[in-house]
């Protein structure tokens, strides 16, 4: 913490106590007490020998007399004596105290606040920075009263402590990079479960692991040949799944070529209390490729954590995609559906197969209105999974309120007609047994006559629309 500091006094008052240049009292100045015994100024003066100057105020008249025995504390042009020591100060911290400590300096010396200061410690000890032709330095002011005529005098010493201060500071920096490069060190190291440094003039190697207790590496082992050491150890440490790979990737002419444009990576599985664990290798130059550095990583939390979001980010999906109701897709996943056939017959130049199937429930409107809503929302429910059962291989849409869609491709757009017939077949039935209805349509893309997914969409629309006009006289 810094702090500020003394007075600046254009003249020089009579006092009963004063110095001269040399650090000692001027004629008239009481060097000893009427008893014999050494006076308050003797006191300063030896003070003096230890600071770069002592001040000596009279706190029932704030006179004040200075002691120093420094010269270039003399140079900074600071009277040596004065009528009110603090209003002098004030004026002196605004000419040679560092802009940032003025502040407190000036607070510091407020007669009320010091004083306040005194009783509550004995003591008030600052440090801060002086200029000195321009050049910042710390000093430490002590203050403290002298303990004699009811403490009415105040005694004030200032040391040069600048070397001090920054070598305490250059330390505590030093100590601080040491603990960040420690918790960096720690950090980066947490995971890692084996490091390998390896002699690429002769493949010997030595494997450090990092000190459970401080994260440092420690060398734990060594070999001579890094390459057939990896694969005798995989063939005891690697998931059989990933072994044949593992073994296949570690091959030392692969790895070194691969490390000329980048690191090498290598991610797989190893067993660990024979459950395989997911580890990444990560080999790279160093010392100016005269040695490769291998490091392996524990990343299983890592990886099960971005499996885990891959799954909530398509359950996500899914939810949003999907009508509550039935089950079945909804109109949001049906446009995306409709993006991608356009990219596609853009992307094919019209060479691909797919056709739309589009289904509408008969007389909804009436069964809401004689049988209820609920009995509505159950025909919605069951149409949604007779269409599903027919088009077992093809994704079906609720594109409105009793309206679906079906694209149909690959085995299904094959048997289109054979499905369609089904419907037929499953419509027919359903009349006999009074259960619902659906009027459907179907339209295959036409690379001549179609220039989008839209163009097959509104055929098959039309289609359907034609057949439960046609439905009217057979089916209710």
């Amino acid at each position: 913490m810094t702090h500020g500091f003394i007075r600046d006094n254009r003249r020089q008052p009579d006092m009963q106590a004063g110095v001269g240049d040399t650090g000692t009292p001027r004629d008239g100045a009481a060097g000893i007490a009427p008893d014999g015994g050494i006076s308050h100024i003797d006191i300063a003066n030896a003070l003096a020998y230890h600071y770069d100057c002592v001040y000596y105020i009279d706190l029932d008249n704030d006179h004040y007399v200075e002691y120093t025995s420094s010269a270039e504390y003399q140079a900074l042009g600071i009277e040596v004596a004065g009528d009110d020591f603090f209003a002098d100060s004030a004026r002196t911290i605004r000419r040679i105290v560092h802009r940032d400590d003025q502040a407190f300096a000036l607070m510091i010396h407020q007669k009320a606040y010091l004083l306040g200061e005194l009783d509550r410690h004995g003591l008030v000890s600052v440090t801060y920075r002086i200029m000195f032709d321009g050049i910042p330095r710390y000093y430490n002011g002590r203050f403290t009263r002298s303990g004699h005529d009811g403490d009415s005098r105040l005694i004030v010493g200032w040391a040069n402590v600048d070397s001090e201060v920054r070598r305490e500071r250059d330390f505590e920096a030093a100590q601080s990079e040491h603990r960040l490069l420690r918790d960096v060190n720690k950090a980066l190291t947490s995971d890692y479960v084996k490091v390998y440094y390896v002699d690429l003039s002769d493949d010997s190697y030595r494997e450090l692991t990092p000190d459970p207790k401080t994260g440092d590496l420690v060398v734990t082992m060594g070999g001579r040949d890094f390459f057939e050491d990896a694969k005798d150890m995989a063939r005891l440490g690697i998931y059989h799944a990933d072994m044949a790979r593992f073994v296949g990737a570690l091959h030392r002419e692969h790895v070194l070529e691969l490390m000329e444009d980048a690191p090498f990576i290598l991610t797989y599985r190893a067993l660990q209390n024979g459950r395989p664990v997911w580890h990444t290798l990560k080999a790279l130059y160093s010392d100016r490729r005269t040695h490769m550095l291998v490091a392996v990583r524990d990343i299983d939390i890592q990886k099960r954590r971005e499996t885990d979001y891959e799954h909530k980010i398509y359950s996500m999906s899914q939810l949003i995609n999907r009508d509550i109701m039935t089950g079945v897709k909804n109109k949001n996943a049906f446009l995306q559906e409709e993006s991608k056939w356009n990219q596609q017959i853009s992307d094919a130049g019209g060479m691909t197969s797919f056709a739309v199937a589009v289904c509408d429930i008969n007389d909804l409107k009436l069964i809401n209105d004689t049988q209820g809503h609920a009995a509505g929302d159950q025909a919605i429910i069951d149409a949604a999974r007779i269409i599903s059962d027919i088009f077992k291989h093809s994704p079906v849409f609720r594109i409105g309120g009793d309206e679906f869609a079906v694209v149909l491709s690959g085995r299904d757009y094959s048997r289109r007609s054979a499905l369609m017939g089904q419907l037929e077949d499953r419509m027919r039935e359903n009349a006999e047994l009074e259960q619902v209805i659906l009027a459907s349509g179907i339209s295959a893309y036409d690379p001549v006559t179609d220039d989008e997914f839209a163009d097959v969409f509104r055929r098959a629309d039309t289609r359907m629309y034609e057949k439960k006009r046609q439905m009217k006289g057979s089916f209710r």
